[in-house]
């Protein structure tokens, strides 16, 4: 995560839900984060962890406590030194999810990457410019399996597509030309597409699947 993104990094931080909803916390007014439980090898080994923010964008560990038994949550890996926070929320809704946060050796931390949640709400709410095509997916995209991709048929809407697979599509291309417009969507992630559907004038026309 870029430097200047920590700003609004941090503020989402204030309302966080992890595992089984014990809230990640943060503080503005002391720059302090507090996370519940972190997980060493599945195991809780530390409770109400509190950060600091510094100046340079990384985090001082102020203070931990001993852990009792809970679920797995905020994840530590003593190989690579990282923590895992599974996902952030902004207003109770999924901001960032896989969060990831690198031990320096300093004692600090620094945030190495996040991830944004696929949008699963159905309702279309951004299009591409001047098109009737849905640009608000990205990936990664919700999970698709096969037997979703089946139910999929020619002649469907895109919104009878996101309600069978769960979420919408990544625009991959779309182009107008001579009265016919064409649209690509793909589910998956970025290196590895799912499924895969070509819409002609708003309709599915061709559709194909891993």
């Amino acid at each position: 995560m870029k430097t200047r993104e920590l700003g609004v990094f941090l503020t989402a931080l204030f309302v966080t839900t992890i595992g089984h909803a014990a809230d990640t916390t943060y503080d503005p007014a002391t720059g302090t984060v507090t996370i519940p439980e972190v997980a060493v090898n599945g195991k809780i080994e530390f409770v109400n962890a509190k950060l600091k923010l510094k100046p340079d964008g990384t985090f001082s560990i102020l203070s931990t406590e001993d852990p009792q038994a809970s679920p797995d949550t905020t994840t530590y890996d003593p190989a690579s030194n990282t923590i895992t926070i599974p996902s952030v929320a902004v207003d109770g809704k999924a901001k960032y999810t896989n969060v990831k946060l690198g031990l320096n050796p300093d004692g600090t931390l620094s945030v190495l990457s996040a991830e944004e949640p696929p949008v699963i709400d159905l309702t279309c709410k951004e299009f591409a410019a001047g098109t009737s095509y849905c640009s608000e997916g990205r990936f990664p995209t919700c999970k698709v399996n096969l037997t979703q991709v089946n139910k999929l048929q020619q002649g469907m809407t895109y919104d009878e597509v996101v309600e069978i697979l769960g979420c919408h599509g990544v625009l991959m291309s779309h182009t107008g030309q001579g009265g016919t417009s064409i649209g690509t969507y793909g589910w998956g992630t970025a290196s590895f597409i799912d499924a895969s559907v070509i819409f002609i004038n708003d309709k599915v026309d061709t559709i194909g699947g891993s």
